[in-house]
């Protein structure tokens, strides 16, 4: 967000706060009744409703057009008000230039300012964020797996695990793997729009299976177990020690798999060494 927007909001909500919580004590010509709705729109700026409070001081200063307070707060409101319209028309202009990360800034800033304005530019851009993630994460999800066919089809054709071609085939998931993991971990468990909702439907079944492929042969971590720590040539060595156990094409059993179990598996006579 520029810096203009940053002072600008600091300066203006500061100034009104300090209105609504020391308020003045210039109102000649305030009644009990007034006071009272003075209260109501002060509570409503608290929340964030600066529309209601513009509403609340304007009846106001309708019964006594003299309330100076009524009259300051009311302009103040109105500033946040244009403040955060401006901001929205900012972020418009920002998503149409697919500026995206500046338009999410600046349509985030206006919704802590004045969190009751609608806005749907910027449910419409969350819902474009967060398809967007939701793509990069399965676009890395199958570029990892593309490296671990070609490491697959590789063996099949008669490569062998201590040649180096087979190494630099691994080495090459690596930082795939790290992304894949990285992307996982800060995909949201549950979309909050239809387009997030939609994608992640449509790959939430592919993703499980590639998943649990890439967990069994140590492609990456188990996810909340784990942190992916480990230098290149400790993951290459991993993976083809997994690949040792069980072969290229390991299909797990239906229900949820111990993974930590995974290689006693296929040498049950080591179980005893755990």
């Amino acid at each position: 967000m520029k810096m203009k927007w940053h002072w600008a909001i600091v300066y203006l909500v500061g100034f009104f706060f300090l209105l609504v919580f020391f308020p003045s004590n210039h109102k000649p010509h305030s009644r009990i009744e007034e006071d009272g709705s003075i209260v109501q729109g002060d509570s409503l700026v608290r929340v964030g409703d600066f529309e209601q409070a513009v509403e609340v001081y304007a009846e106001v200063l309708r019964k006594d057009p003299e309330n100076l307070e009524a009259r300051d707060k009311k302009e103040q409101a109105e500033k946040i008000m244009a403040l955060t319209a401006e901001l929205i028309r900012e972020g418009n202009a920002a998503a149409r230039k697919n500026h995206l990360d500046e338009a999410l800034g600046l349509f985030e800033s206006a919704k802590e300012l004045a969190p009751h304005t609608p806005n749907e530019s910027y449910q419409k851009l969350m819902g474009v964020l967060e398809a967007r993630q939701i793509k990069e994460f399965y676009g890395n999800m199958l570029e990892l797996d593309a490296k671990w066919e070609q490491v697959k089809e590789e063996l099949k054709k008669g490569g062998t695990l201590s040649s180096k071609k087979i190494s630099e085939s691994i080495a090459a998931m690596h930082p795939l793997a790290q992304k894949y993991y990285t992307g996982n971990k800060r995909l949201p468990n549950k979309p909050a729009t239809p387009e997030g909702i939609r994608l992640y439907e449509e790959y939430q079944e592919m993703e499980e299976h590639y998943h649990t492929e890439f967990i069994i042969y140590r492609i990456i971590p188990e996810i909340d177990v784990e942190t992916f720590e480990e230098d290149v040539d400790k993951y290459v060595e991993n993976v083809k020690m997994n690949i040792q156990v069980f072969g290229l094409d390991y299909q797990p059993e239906q229900g949820k798999l111990n993974y930590k179990e995974l290689f006693y598996i296929r040498h049950p006579e080591l179980k005893g060494y755990q």
